[in-house]
């Protein structure tokens, strides 16, 4: 027994000494035992690098060896290997033939070497691989986390069914015992409320009258405040229809202006119509007198050439 425990400290010191974990982020508890199928307890995930060239992941700044390929675990422990579906366990203890080909062909050993040299590298945890393989581990602790609520769900259930089924038995007992307590206390309730009664009646006989008071003067304000809002609501009435009849005679009056301003315009329009009448009869009447004075002249003129006409007939005939 001593010489194996030993053995597993030289071997965690190995670990401790082979791993670089100067800026490791995960913070991880570990308990292993050693019996033939170790268990290994880890309370967070464990933070990997992952190697470009050999296409899988390595733990890093962890107390112990891990990958990460295909969806699956491996922990390499004194010799050994484990592998699991999520990184919480269940372990279970495989053989070489049971490792993937390309974790397989590597040596441990190797396998450090290469994580310590990706590890220095600039883009060791900015990779486009990295980012990629990290997402992938993501979505399956994700996934794995669910899956083991659901379990723990199902196995707690049986025993609260257990302890309500428990409680249940008890009521019967606890109802029996309390029934007499409980009717003990009722009764001596009751009779305090008795004693109670007339009390009460001759405090509440002043308090009901101030009710009363208080609720018919609240009714009283109330009916006031409704007549003056009712005053208010007649008032404004009263102005609206004032103000509509004042708004009417204006309209009336307004109307009648126009009707009085058409009046004066069809006047205007009958005097200005009339005025060249006035000016044609008087150019008539005005040509009248000259009319007639041509017409004498025309007269005169004809007795003129008759009296000429007469004149040389007569000449005529005093010659013959």
């Amino acid at each position: 027994m001593m010489k194996k425990t030993i053995w597993l400290a030289a071997g965690i010191t190995g670990m401790l000494l082979g791993n670089p974990g100067a800026d490791a982020k995960a913070a991880v508890n570990i308990n292993i035992s050693t019996g033939s199928r170790p268990s290994f307890i880890i309370n967070s995930p464990p933070s990997f690098i992952y190697l470009r060239n050999q296409g899988f992941s390595v733990s890093v700044g962890s107390p112990y060896d891990i990958v990460y390929y295909g969806n699956r675990y491996y922990i390499y422990y004194h010799g050994h290997w484990y592998r699991s579906y999520y990184y919480r366990g269940p372990w279970v203890l495989i053989l070489d033939s049971g490792l993937p080909s390309r974790v397989r062909r590597h040596r441990w050993e190797d396998i450090r070497r290469y994580r310590d040299i990706e590890y220095r590298r600039s883009d060791s945890r900015t990779n486009q691989y990295q980012r990629n393989d990290d997402n992938r581990r993501r979505l399956l602790d994700q996934r794995s986390d669910a899956n083991n609520r659901k379990l723990q769900g199902q196995q707690n259930r049986p025993a609260e069914q257990r302890q309500n089924e428990g409680q249940q038995n008890k009521s019967p007992d606890n109802r029996m015992m309390k029934g007499p307590q409980n009717k003990a206390a009722e009764q001596r309730q009751n009779q305090g409320q008795q004693n109670k009664a007339p009390d009460n009646r001759m405090m509440r006989g002043p308090q009901n009258k101030a009710a009363e008071q208080r609720q018919m003067q609240g009714q009283q304000n109330k009916a006031a405040e409704q007549r003056q809002m009712q005053g208010q609501q007649n008032k404004a009435a009263e102005q609206r229809q004032m103000q509509g009849q004042q708004n009417k005679a204006a309209e009336q009056r307004q109307m009648r202006g126009q009707q009085n301003k058409a009046a004066e315009q069809r006047q205007n329009q009958g005097q200005q119509n009339r005025a060249p009448e006035q000016r044609q009869n008087q150019g008539q009447q005005n040509r009248a007198p000259e009319q007639r004075q041509n017409q004498g002249q025309q007269n005169k003129g004809q007795d003129n050439k008759q009296g000429q006409d007469q004149s040389n007939k007569d000449e005529r005939g005093k010659k013959n």
